[in-house]
Order: C-alpha cells, then structure tokens, then sequence
C-alpha cells in the first residue's frame, strides 16, 4: 500500500505536521463545543430554582392549611381553599421552571453542536480536498516510477520539471537540463521533480 506522505524527511515532516495541525484543530473544535454546552446549560439552574420555588410555594400553603384547619367552623374549608390555592400555584410556577429548565438544555445541546460543526466543516472544506490532491499526486510520481509505462512517465516528469522548476534547481541536477530532454536523458530530471515533490527517485 502506497503511502500517503513523501518519502524525503523535510516535506514528510511537513506533510504530517500540516496533518497534525488540523487534527489539533479538530479536537480544539469538539472541546469547544463542550465547553459552550456545559456553560449553557448552567443556565437550567435558573429554571431549576423556579422549580423548587413552586415546591416551596406548596409547603407554605400546605403549613397555612394546616393552620387554619384549627379555626372552628369554617376551618376546614379555609384548609380546603388554602391547599387548592396552593396546588394550583405551585403547579404554574413548577411548569414555568420546567420549560425554562428545559429550553436551557436545548440551546446548549444547540450551540454546542454549532461551536464544533461549523468550525469543523470550514476547516474539512479547506484541508480534505488539498490532501487529497497531494496524496492522489504523490500515488502518480509513484506510478511513474514503474509499470510498463514508466518510460513515458519519466519523460513526461522530465518536461515537467524543466517547465515548472527555478533553473537553479535544474542545474542542481543537470549541466544541460534543456540538451538532456533533446537527447531522451530523463532521468536526473525526472530525479528533480521527484525530489521536489518530497520523493526518491529509484
């Protein structure tokens, strides 16, 4: 299986650095997102001191009836209307602390994911399709290499570095860059685009 970084240690190290690089981001990205998950949903603390205040408006009626069920005659219906009063309060008030508490988790479930999915994908839409290319571009001057095409592989990659490469990295490689390709020398050229392209040349 062919490898998805060059062979030279310099572009190899640089290759894996840029691979680190985003991974690093990648795992800042998840981070984030729990972090603005987790500081969101301290807000469902809000929604929960509702709630216990409700249970806290219960208790007080129920003491209150409790009281007032001692009053002769109309003590049990002061206690009846005292206990009805404060169930029903206590019902609206624990309802409306619920939902607060409730929406508090949705919008920290929300933006959290936010926080991690944007960052991410911008991050993936620039990275993925540019490593790709390389990878898909390093298997190709691998292929050039061998195989019953390798001939024309190499003249081809011979072209290419004389048309693409500073002439000081041909002459690097070559006396006669341009009367190497005249007379089907394509080797060392073939060697210098290669190697500027992070791989041996075999």
């Amino acid at each position: 299986m062919m490898s998805a970084y060059p062979d030279l240690p310099a572009a190899r190290a640089r290759a894996m650095l840029s691979d680190a690089v985003a991974l690093g981001l990648l795992v800042g990205f998840i981070w984030l997102g729990l972090r603005v998950h987790h500081e969101v949903d301290q807000l469902s603390g809000l929604g929960t001191g509702v709630i216990d205040a409700g249970h806290a408006v219960r208790s007080g009626f129920s003491a209150a009836a409790s009281a007032a069920s001692g009053v002769p005659l109309a003590g049990g219906a002061i206690a009846s209307a005292l206990r009805s009063a404060g169930g029903t309060t206590s019902q609206n008030i624990v309802a409306v602390g619920q939902a607060g508490a409730d929406s508090a988790h949705r919008l920290a479930l929300i933006l959290g994911l936010l926080m991690w999915a944007i960052p991410s994908v911008i991050l993936m839409s620039l990275v993925l399709p540019r490593r790709v290319m390389e990878i898909r571009g390093l298997q190709r001057l691998r292929l050039a290499q061998r195989g019953p095409d390798a001939e024309a592989r190499r003249r081809l990659l011979a072209l290419r570095a004389v048309l693409t490469l500073p002439d000081e990295v041909l002459f690097a490689y070559s006396p006669d860059p341009a009367g190497d390709v005249l007379h089907g020398q394509y080797e060392r050229l073939a060697a210098a685009a290669l190697e500027a392209n992070g791989l041996r040349s075999d």
